[in-house]
């Protein structure tokens, strides 16, 4: 039935053909649902007085976990070297961005800051000789090696 349709008389709904019945006039007021007994003897409908009491109920199922793949990031060094110190101590973790993983010792990252300090300080050396120009060639060099391995020039300039 379609309850938008109304009618004095009785006849068919014009949208679904099903005969029309007539309205009850009841005391109930907007928003309620009044249904007759032989309805709710034949559909089962149970009720119990109102009471108070704590509302928890254990329910046993089954489900699937799903990682959030746009929340996932993987983390790859660009250097070779070994962990020295795991900061985060198990997996699941939550971290957040700028959180340290662990701390790597990397022979190779070690020399190339030592080459570093080493051209500077022979840069410094040769300062107004001819030399100056090969010596400034190594300083960018070695400080270029160090940015291919995400080294910021902020810790370039703290080394």
């Amino acid at each position: 039935m379609h309850p938008q349709v109304r009618s004095e008389e009785p006849g068919t709904c014009p949208i679904c053909g099903m005969d029309l019945v007539p309205v009850r006039q009841t005391a109930a007021s907007e928003g309620v649902v009044e249904i007759d007994p032989v309805t709710i003897q034949n559909i089962g409908v149970r009720t119990a007085t109102v009471r108070v009491e704590p509302l928890s109920r254990s329910v046993r199922t089954t489900g699937r976990f799903e990682v959030n793949e746009q929340a996932v990031v993987a983390v790859s060094p660009k250097v070779g070297g070994w962990v020295e110190r795991l900061h985060v101590d198990y997996e699941g973790a939550r971290v957040r961005a700028g959180d340290p993983l662990l701390s790597i010792y990397s022979p190779e990252l070690v020399s190339t800051q030592e080459e570093y300090l080493l051209a500077l300080r022979h840069a410094e050396r040769l300062a107004g000789t001819a030399g100056e120009a090969d010596a400034r060639r190594l300083v960018d060099a070695a400080r270029r090696r160090l940015a291919y391995w995400d080294i910021s020039d902020q810790q370039i300039e703290h080394l």
